[in-house]
């Protein structure tokens, strides 16, 4: 039925780019419009912002001419044009939905999102190692050999340490948890425990230990690399943001962390926002985070570019988390492809659909 209903919104979308008559969009459209828009508003609360002049919103409007776009669409280029300065190239929630349902065809893409089989599917790219995994209630080993739940709980008991987490809908980080059985009386009981406490699939990897100096900034969580790569008619670019996370917290999600802009050398932005918009310039244990200088960030932006060509060429952005491992090797953690993240990294990272706007434009007004 998704399936269904994500393809009869896509040739609705297309009549109206075709079209431009505005007026028959449909109630259902209507209200997801409204939504992204009310919710981006209450990012308007933490902080005042400046209005978008008429005039801005006419360059908003002529830089993508595809779109009906009103004042009450830029609640996003309202905090951007605070922090960074007025951008016509920075987009909404709502244009951001309708991007993606061009460049990121849900019905192709959707099966690739489940975490439990990413290192079956695309065995080349670095993610943790797997231990044992849960799909439709059967348990597989490393190798996807069919085991009983008994010998997965042998298998883990093996090891120090585990994450454990849902195949699917880990949205900022919901069911992921790291299991340390060094502290456990009863290692048995806690990992059949993890196990019950996921309501579906799940898989369990390895935990990784990351590079020194990216520990330095939070030990306590991992902090990642969001890297959001564009593919869009051949052309290729990407936008990165790096995620520091607050002191004590385990992971490094925005509600549990910093965004932090990437420069093309790697060199982190002199300001961070955290979910409340509010900026930082050092991490909570007291390290400036102007000039720190990602280690091994050329390794990164050439194997996201790899592996977005390689393996989605039907994708036009990917959303991916990637980590430093202690051997300064790259490790992706996970992919994003029906959501990869556009809104927050540009608030940190800068405008960088500036560079793909022909190639949207082109692509939307066939």
């Amino acid at each position: 039925m998704k399936e269904i209903y994500y393809k009869i919104k896509k040739i609705i979308l297309s009549v109206l780019n075709k079209s431009g008559n505005q007026d028959i969009v449909s109630d259902n459209l209507q209200g997801v419009r409204y939504g992204r828009n009310k919710f981006e508003k209450n990012f308007l609360a933490y902080d005042s912002f400046p209005e978008i002049t008429d005039d801005e919103l006419e360059q908003v409007r002529k830089t993508w001419p595809m779109w009906e776009i009103d004042k009450e669409d830029l609640n996003w280029l309202r905090i951007y044009k605070k922090h960074n300065g007025f951008s016509p190239y920075v987009i909404g929630n709502w244009h951001t939905y309708l991007l993606r349902q061009e460049f990121n065809p849900y019905e192709q893409l959707s099966s690739f999102e489940y975490k439990g089989l990413f290192d079956v599917y695309f065995p080349d790219i670095p993610f943790p190692k797997s231990f044992v995994r849960r799909i439709q209630n059967v348990y597989y080993d490393l190798e996807m050999h069919v085991i009983s739940e008994d010998s997965a709980v042998n298998i883990l008991m093996q090891h120090d340490a585990y994450v454990i987490k849902p195949s699917f809908g880990t949205n900022q980080g919901k069911g992921v948890e790291k299991i340390n059985l060094n502290i456990c009386d009863d290692k048995k009981k806690r990992i059949i425990k993890s196990f019950d406490d996921q309501e579906s699939d799940f898989i369990v990897q390895e935990v990784l230990e990351q590079h020194p100096d990216v520990a330095a900034m939070n030990p306590t969580s991992l902090n990642c690399c969001r890297v959001t790569s564009v593919y869009m008619n051949g052309k290729f670019g990407l936008s990165t943001v790096f995620k520091i996370g607050k002191i004590g917290s385990n992971i490094d999600n925005w509600r549990n962390s910093y965004f932090v802009g990437v420069s093309q050398d790697g060199t982190l932005s002199k300001i961070g926002f955290a979910k409340d918009l509010k900026t930082v310039t050092q991490t909570d244990n007291g390290l400036d985070i102007e000039g720190f200088k990602l280690p091994c960030y050329k390794e990164i932006v050439d194997s996201v570019e790899k592996y977005h060509k390689k393996y989605f060429p039907n994708c036009g952005m990917i959303g991916w988390d990637i980590l430093i491992d202690k051997n300064s090797s790259v490790r992706v953690i996970e992919m994003n492809l029906t959501t990869p993240g556009i809104i927050a990294e540009q608030l940190a990272a800068g405008d960088f659909l500036k560079d793909f706007r022909d190639e949207i434009v082109k692509r939307l007004t066939k």
